[in-house]
């Protein structure tokens, strides 16, 4: 059985190489020193949520420890983003029963398991699910609308969490919304209105199977914008110009162990986690 995370899709699509660093080899920089802001403060976010955590208090308490402990250099600098960003977080909008933040969940399609780790989701007052994706952003003016615009637009992520959470639940009744903070300014964020999975369900459960088949299915790289972003860049140059890239990861990297890896689900269905389709 081929075990395909969604948030593989994104990098397979980017440069099946930065798949292969991120996923196969599962590599992480030794000195992280020289990390970007932005990806830091992201990161540390959804630490203090995958702790359980649904206030903003305690949300910025974890996610400064995750700073100190991982990125201590970026102590300082993070600060001010962090602090706006968790303050910027609408927590009063959303009124769950029973919810879940950043937990594993899995579907088996036939020879496919399908796996995600939503933001947040949880049942409203009114009985549905609702499956909420959190972003932050240092966009302002015209970057700031367009920010929203793609991704509630063209972001297939959180469709695709929509429709694995509406197959385990064996329910159709499954909204998704996106959540969009700023690290700049202070009362700066966007609350998508709560989209229904129902309608698209069907065409998104095959669209996220054709992902799901296409991941490691050829190693043809791609070239674009994100390749200056990317955080194997200096491995990716010394392997295009023909250098010991091995070693350069042997020097200079280590593999990733991941903090969570069980299933953990607050909503029990009667039956879930396998799908006919």
């Amino acid at each position: 059985m081929k075990k395909v995370r969604i948030t593989e899709f994104e990098d397979w699509g980017e440069c099946p190489w930065k798949w292969d660093y991120k996923w196969q080899r599962r590599l992480v920089r030794n000195d992280p020193s020289g990390s970007a802001i932005a990806p830091i403060v992201g990161s540390a976010i959804h630490f203090g949520m995958e702790s359980g955590l649904t206030d903003r208090e305690a949300v910025l308490s974890a996610a400064r420890l995750y700073i100190q402990a991982n990125h201590p250099e970026q102590t300082v600098a993070a600060e001010t983003k962090l602090a706006v960003a968790v303050g910027n977080m609408p927590w009063d909008a959303l009124s769950l029963l029973y919810p879940v933040t950043e937990q594993l969940i899995s579907v088996t399609y036939g020879e496919y398991e399908v796996v995600g780790k939503p933001d947040l989701y949880g049942l409203l007052p009114t009985g549905q699910i609702l499956v909420t994706d959190f972003k932050t952003t240092g966009s302002k003016g015209y970057q700031w609308s367009n920010k929203l615009q793609v991704e509630s637009t063209y972001n297939l992520q959180l469709p695709f969490y929509a429709v694995l959470l509406a197959d385990y639940y064996k329910t159709s009744d499954v909204f998704y919304q996106h959540i969009i903070v700023s690290t700049e300014k202070r009362g700066l964020a966007w609350v998508e209105e709560p989209k229904m999975i129902a309608p698209i369900l069907e065409q998104t459960r095959g669209l996220m199977l054709e992902k799901a088949r296409s991941v490691g299915s050829t190693t043809a790289p791609s070239e674009g914008w994100h390749c200056l972003y990317c955080p194997y860049r200096d491995i990716d140059e010394i392997r295009l110009t023909g250098g010991d890239w091995e070693y350069e990861i042997e020097t200079n990297w280590h593999r990733r162990v991941d903090r969570q890896a069980n299933v953990v689900i607050n909503l029990e269905p009667e039956k879930g986690g396998e799908n006919e389709s």
